[in-house]
């Protein structure tokens, strides 16, 4: 594992770019590396000399079934190769690296979202295509449907709003606040979801560096968490998490006051009934068109023949917003 975090944000952005939020920096490194409340992620190195050259982590992510069972996972997440040293198959190494030290950890499975070009190079080293994700959109009135389709026309680069809110933000969330929510969502039938325990439900969302997410409330418990976004000229609002026991999200949309949702252009959301089509989101007052936003894949380890059949059902998988982006 490369003891010098200096050296690895510097290599991920001369790599990738800037982060999520522009620079890719300390404070969000520690964030989503060391904080993560499900564990410090696996990270490691390749190095020429005393160089890096190579980065692949994995960041730890619990999820659990109907029965309560829990599977210890990871998530392929930030890997980066130097420009200098790229096509020499540092990626690869790196990644099958990490698969053994994870399988000697116990770890069920890896899971990920990547992109056409990288999901082909983890089809050779033994993931399995799972599902295609989709989400459903609705614009704020007649003038969020023309800026909805023009955003659609331009660059999809966004960034945290720097707006102002009457919403308060997920970093004055508490913890029985928090702990109200997670219960709530324990009480869903799906077959795989996050393990949302009311800490991860603090560190995803009231202590992430690099989005807006803010809470909408009602009568003293969460209807929803919303990311404020900015897309170019559009303002966006993501629905991350929804409180289950509401019937749509419609419901906690109508819980922000009107004033406020003048200032969103269109809400994007996605659900997380793996079943729901395209009749479901419009009985919820949303459409889903017919663009996948993310691929998902895994790589089984330490599965039952059981285990393996229930995560290979696309319908199995509850994933929201919050459990996607940003990661």
């Amino acid at each position: 594992m490369p003891a010098d975090d200096e050296q690895v944000l510097a290599v991920t952005t001369t790599a990738l770019g800037p982060g999520p939020d522009g620079a890719r920096t300390q404070q969000w490194w520690q964030w989503k590396h060391r904080d993560n409340p499900f564990g410090e992620s696996l990270v490691l190195g390749a190095f020429a000399g005393a160089q890096l050259v190579g980065v692949r982590a994995f960041l730890r992510w619990d999820l659990r079934d109907s029965s309560g069972h829990i599977f210890r996972c990871a998530r392929a997440v930030d890997t980066a190769t130097h420009p200098d040293w790229q096509g020499q198959g540092i990626f690869r190494a790196l990644t099958l690296a990490g698969l053994e030290e994870l399988a000697a950890q116990g770890v069920s499975q890896v899971f990920n979202t990547p992109n056409a070009k990288s999901g082909a190079g983890y089809l050779t080293m033994g993931w399995r295509p799972i599902t295609t994700l989709y989400a459903a959109i609705r614009p704020q009135g007649v003038s969020g449907l023309a800026k909805l389709v023009m955003s659609g026309q331009e660059q999809r680069k966004s960034s945290a709003s720097s707006e102002s809110s009457s919403l308060r933000t997920a970093g004055e969330m508490s913890l029985e606040l928090a702990g109200q929510l997670s219960g709530f969502l324990k009480e869903r039938s799906g077959e795989l979801q996050t393990d949302w325990w009311p800490e991860v439900l603090l560190w995803r969302f009231g202590q992430c560096p690099v989005a807006d997410y803010r809470l909408v409330e009602d009568d003293g418990a969460l209807a929803a968490i919303v990311r404020l976004n900015r897309r170019k000229r559009w303002r966006e609002a993501v629905i991350s998490l929804l409180n289950p026991r509401l019937r749509s999200p419609m419901a906690a949309i109508r819980r922000i006051p009107r004033e406020e949702r003048k200032h969103v252009d269109y809400w994007v959301w996605r659900s997380a009934n793996p079943q729901m089509g395209f009749w479901g989101h419009a009985a919820a007052g949303f459409l889903r068109p017919p663009m996948a936003i993310m691929n998902l894949y895994h790589r089984p380890m330490a599965l039952t023949d059981h285990q393996l059949s229930q995560v290979q059902q696309p319908d199995h998988w509850c994933l929201e917003f919050g459990d996607l982006e940003l990661l």
